[in-house]
């Protein structure tokens, strides 16, 4: 998730995409002397407390000094000559001396709002162990990234398991809404990133966004010799060195998927040592398996006469 946080100094105007800190406030008014008013703005704390609609409001600064406009609770804002804490929210600031305002700005606030936005919602890294209760939901547990292995070039993972090693059940985003005949999207070593909320009964739920070990786009794949049984000997990417895979198939006109009846050598097209195939890597029953996207048709002898 992105986001996007933009200050206009002309107007003293915050926006953002998502609603985290101010989203609107067009800043304090020098109503004469000590005097400031401020109007209505929309304030987003936290993920527990979601966003708030703060009341417009008036004060009187005091003199010779620095004031402060915050947020700390509650739908109003509060002013006063202490500097806020890291749980507050700043506003503006108000710079006053001799009777009179000589400065006003909310230049502070673009520190509050990414602030709010780096430690008001924490996201993990988490690695699936099995399905839960179906629907959606995985026993999963925390992965951190390997130091060791981060520069390798071996194909070494970059992820390793997080010392803390007790399950957590995390919803998969992509299956909030499944079908009545389920089947899960994920298996054991997938990755789900995922950040903890509560439901509408105060309970404390982790949801989150999956990554596939392979993604969904279609690769090359090279025979390993010609084809003779139901499936396809192959090496992923690379002829003869790619890493070694079983790709199975589908054959017009059997209703088997996959493949399990009919030797490819009987098959059209013919493969032969090499050939590049295109495949897929899906998870099914079966886990997480190699298809080939191309369909094979059983071949029919013909007896011509002349």
């Amino acid at each position: 998730m992105g986001y996007k946080l933009h200050y206009n100094p002309s107007t003293g105007t915050i926006s953002y995409w998502p609603k985290l800190g101010v989203s609107s406030f067009t800043g304090v008014v020098d109503a004469g002397g000590l005097d400031i008013t401020w109007p209505a703005s929309k304030l987003y704390t936290s993920p527990a407390t979601g966003r708030i609609d703060m009341d417009a409001g008036s004060g009187t600064c005091a003199d010779n000094t620095t004031n402060y406009l915050i947020w700390s609770s509650g739908m109003g804002l509060a002013l006063g000559t202490t500097e806020p804490s890291d749980a507050e929210i700043l506003a503006s600031t108000i710079t006053t001396s001799g009777g009179d305002i000589t400065d006003i700005t909310a230049a502070e606030l673009i520190v509050r709002v990414l602030h709010i936005m780096s430690t008001g919602t924490e996201w993990k890294l988490f690695r699936v162990v099995s399905e839960a209760t179906g629907d959606g939901l995985y026993i999963c547990r925390f992965y951190n990234l390997d130091a060791t292995d981060w520069a390798n070039e071996a194909g070494n993972s970059k992820l390793v398991a997080d010392a803390d090693d007790s399950n957590k059940t995390v919803l998969n985003l992509a299956e909030f809404n499944p079908e009545s005949e389920y089947v899960q999207h994920l298996s054991a070593s997938d990755l789900i990133f995922a950040t903890q909320v509560a439901d509408d009964e105060d309970n404390d739920r982790w949801i989150g966004v999956p990554f596939g070990r392979y993604g969904d786009r279609t690769r090359t794949a090279f025979c390993n010799g010609a084809p003779t049984g139901t499936s396809i000997a192959a090496f992923l990417d690379k002829d003869t060195t790619g890493t070694s895979i079983n790709v199975k198939v589908f054959v017009a006109g059997t209703g088997e998927f996959p493949n399990s009846s009919v030797n490819l050598n009987t098959c059209i097209p013919p493969l032969q040592d090499g050939d590049p195939i295109p495949v897929h890597n899906q998870c099914d029953e079966y886990g997480h398996t190699w298809y080939c996207d191309q369909i094979f048709t059983k071949r029919k002898d013909c007896i011509c006469s002349v």
